[in-house]
């Protein structure tokens, strides 16, 4: 008789709204078909600077990276679920990398694996610079991907974008003028 994994659900994590809302869900989806939640946690690899001055720098420099980035999950497994459920293996991960979307589309490679990852609505400039990872998740992914949206919370606490009404300025003192040929007429 062989042994059979369980179902693999892999979170995003960066500590947005989006993020913890993806692992509010992706904890759910576990539960729901009795699986493990792998919450990985994409840190900047460790650059030259950071390694001046240290013997064998790299290692202990990403040692000490994992360390904080393993804090920063258990901080916001806390933040998302309150407290850890008994119920779902929580699994957390820690790569180092640039990119969030390949390494989590890598990750996640079975059949019975999904890849669930927060969606942030970006203005359409910010989009241009900085690459939607669930974009890149449903494109290169090799298991089902879900792409949580963001809460109705999320949605209102960003600003508004307002058009532009022209190009040039208005003039300060037509205001201060109108209402002082008011005043005028009035005094007469």
């Amino acid at each position: 008789m062989t042994s059979v994994d369980p179902p693999r659900v892999f979170v995003g994590l960066d500590g947005s709204l989006p993020s913890l809302r993806a692992l509010r869900w992706a904890v759910w989806e576990a539960r729901r078909s009795r699986g493990e939640v792998h919450a990985v946690h994409v840190r900047p690899a460790a650059t030259p600077e950071r390694e001046v001055g240290l013997r064998d720098g790299a290692r202990r420099v990403d040692a000490g990276l994992d360390r904080q980035s393993e804090a920063l999950i258990a901080t916001w497994l806390h933040e998302a679920l309150g407290e850890p459920p008994c119920d779902v293996v929580i699994r957390p991960r820690v790569v180092a990398g640039r990119r969030p979307g390949p390494i989590l589309a890598s990750l996640a490679w079975r059949d019975s694996d999904l890849l669930v990852v927060g969606s942030d609505k970006r203005p359409t400039p910010r989009r241009l610079i900085d690459r939607s990872v669930g974009r890149y998740c449903v494109t290169h992914a090799e298991c089902p991907v879900l792409v949580v949206p963001p809460d109705s919370f999320a949605r209102t606490s960003r600003r508004p974008i307002r058009p532009r009404r022209g190009l040039r300025r208005r003039d300060p003192w037509k205001q201060f003028d109108a209402t002082a040929g008011s005043g005028r007429r009035e005094a007469r």
